[in-house]
């Protein structure tokens, strides 16, 4: 299980999010900021971790539910939310005396200094006459807990629906299960303590059997409830007999029905859809939304294994034989009672006409068949034949021939055959990831921000609310739908294609675009990313005309200036944007120079320029 999990996990999913509108702008700059809310998402979750927990309940369960949902705590930070109160002022407006005429309003403050009319060019204190006005006005500030998109992974033992579904949209009720230390249940719920009790006996003790560690061996710590979420789709209120009570889900919960119990009381309810909060797996090789275990075809070769070795076992523990001797001949009593000796004498007596040996007997010993090795090496075969983990995907020794051509063709059919596997693990996380950027950009009350880590330097990354004021067209996962590579498998890629020399294949290798994997692989370095990031700081950087690659570097800036970034900045500080321009163009000056000498170096010696010819060389003959 752990090679085949660890095939997987190599890298985390990606999300791609298109526009509504590819002519549009606002749409635009949405799609792209979704990504960068989605990577937030993501390193607030620890996502990798959680894709290793994703791929165990595959292999385990067979089934996979996310669960996603915003969740409000001050340890994600606090901001400063603005106290409002309606407020009377006074406004005055203002009239000339001399001629009677409006000349303007002035808010609150009542005019004492004189005024030039604009009709009849008077210059004095003019007339006021005042009245009310109600305003919103900032009295205070209050700090208010931040939020962050929380997901989380589980299996059939915890939740529950029904097993004729064949999709997510024909599951009616979800019934989610799990234990809590009533403790931390009186503190969420602390107008229901007194009827909170710790271990509840009526509710269903094998169900908790299952979804605690077995190390309880049976018993049930006698501290825990167990809470019980459920929700209902609107359409399931047609189940509830009584019209009024039914009525009464339908006009106070359109959305769906949401109830928490702890135990077999019922501490809340709201108005909640399903599909808001749960996403799940889907098995295109089920005729039902419950799919099979990846590891239940192992199951009845682990079961023939175990036996396998058990009887090995068996065989070693009985192999030693078992003796009789006659009383007889050999006396018992005195010969428990010395002590064994290497080459000791015992005395003995054989009968009349018999030898000693006769009077002795030793059972045959139990042997291992041979057969029980090589039906244990089927077995594995076997194994590794119905879960697609063979040697290849775990690093192990192959059959066959040794090269390494041969064993990487059998890592790439092995990596095949748990491309359906990978296929639903891209699917629900695209399903989880669109969910969760929509309900994380839903709760934003200010711009957040994530620091990285890019060619040597740290540097914000903001999501900015006014840049999520388009909309998004459709979700979809990453453009490569092929299995997550391992960093050695991109490495020896890399330096294949290096080793071939192709003029084309460098310029792509070398591209800006690729600057990031080139420096990770071959550890090149990108000064000119250093050079953006300080202009941007208001530190003076000269173009070194030797040194500097100034093709590389003008398709840096050119990029940068292109990019999300670049247009950001040119928006918001266009004095750095100008001066990225002049540097760009410090480093075209140096190329063109740059050229000109080589084109110069390349001409023969001797060789003049086109022009006229000296005087004297037609008097020549």
């Amino acid at each position: 299980m752990e090679s085949v999990v660890a095939a997987l996990s190599v890298k985390v999913p990606g999300t791609e999010f298109f526009p509504d509108d590819a002519d549009n702008p606002d749409d635009i700059e949405t799609a792209r900021a979704m990504s960068d809310v989605t990577a937030l998402i993501q390193k607030h979750n620890k996502a990798k971790l959680l894709l290793i927990k994703s791929l165990y309940l595959f292999w385990t369960q067979g089934t996979v539910f996310a669960y996603n949902y915003h969740r409000i705590n001050p340890k994600f930070g606090t901001i400063q939310v603005p106290i409002k109160e309606q407020q009377e002022i006074m406004n005055y407006k203002v009239y000339c005396q001399n001629c009677g005429n409006l000349i303007g309003t002035v808010k609150e403050t009542k005019p004492v200094e004189p005024i030039r009319c604009e009709y009849c060019g008077t210059t004095e204190v003019p007339e006021s006459v005042e009245y009310p006005e109600t305003i919103q006005r900032v009295v205070g500030y209050s700090e208010e807990a931040k939020g962050r998109e929380v997901f989380d992974f589980y299996g059939p033992i915890n939740v529950k629906i029904p097993f004729w579904a064949k999709k997510q949209e024909d599951i009616g009720y979800l019934i989610f299960k799990a234990e809590t230390h009533y403790a931390m249940i009186k503190n969420e719920f602390k107008e229901y303590e007194d009827k909170i009790r710790p271990g509840n006996p009526s509710m269903d003790a094998y169900e908790r059997y299952m979804r605690l560690l077995p190390e309880y061996y049976g018993n049930i710590p006698n501290d825990l409830d167990t809470v019980i979420c459920i929700w209902l789709r609107p359409w399931m209120y047609w189940t509830v007999v009584d019209e009024e009570a039914r009525q009464y889900l339908f006009d106070n919960f359109p959305n769906g029905a949401y109830y928490i119990y702890v135990d077999d009381v019922l501490v809340a309810i709201s108005d909640k859809c399903l599909d808001d909060n749960w996403t799940i797996s889907i098995d295109p090789l089920s005729d039902f939304i419950h799919g099979e275990a990846l590891g239940k075809p192992l199951v009845p070769v682990a079961e023939m294994r175990n036996d396998l070795v058990s009887l090995a076992f068996q065989s070693i523990e009985y192999s030693i034989p078992e003796n009789f001797a006659d009383p007889k001949v050999l006396d018992f009593g005195k010969y428990k009672d010395q002590q064994a000796l290497p080459g000791m004498f015992t005395p003995a007596t054989p009968k009349s006409g018999l030898s000693l040996a006769d009077s002795f007997f030793q059972t045959t010993p139990s042997r291992l068949s041979e057969e029980v090795q090589v039906f244990g090496e089927n077995l594995d075969k076997d194994g590794q034949f119905v879960t697609h983990d063979f040697p290849s995907v775990y690093g192990g020794p192959s059959e066959g021939s040794k090269t390494a051509f041969e064993y990487n063709k059998s890592n790439v059919t092995a990596l095949q055959a748990l491309g359906l596997t990978w296929a639903r693990v891209v699917d629900l996380w695209t399903n989880l990831m669109g969910k969760a950027a929509v309900e994380f950009v839903e709760n934003m009350k200010e711009d957040e921000k994530s620091v990285k880590k890019e060619n040597g330097k740290f540097i914000n990354v903001w999501i900015r609310k006014q840049s999520l004021s388009g909309k998004v067209g459709s979700i979809e996962p990453e453009t490569s739908e092929t299995l997550p590579q391992s960093w050695e498998q991109k490495w020896q890629v890399i330096m294949n294609l290096l080793q071939m020399k192709d003029p084309t294949v460098n310029s792509v290798l070398l591209s800006p675009e690729n600057s990031g994997l080139m420096k990770q692989a071959v550890n090149l370095s990108q000064k000119q990313f250093g050079e953006i990031y300080d202009i941007i700081a208001g530190q003076p950087v000269a173009v070194d005309f030797d040194v500097d690659a100034h093709g590389v570097h003008k398709r840096i800036i050119r990029n940068y200036c292109t990019s999300a970034q670049g247009v950001y900045l040119y928006k918001t500080n266009p004095q750095a944007y100008s001066l990225l321009i002049q540097h760009y163009k410090e480093h075209d000056q140096a190329d063109q120079q740059q050229q000109m000498q080589a084109q110069m170096q390349m001409q023969p010696p001797g060789n003049q320029p086109s022009g006229n010819q000296p005087s004297g060389a037609g008097a020549q003959s």
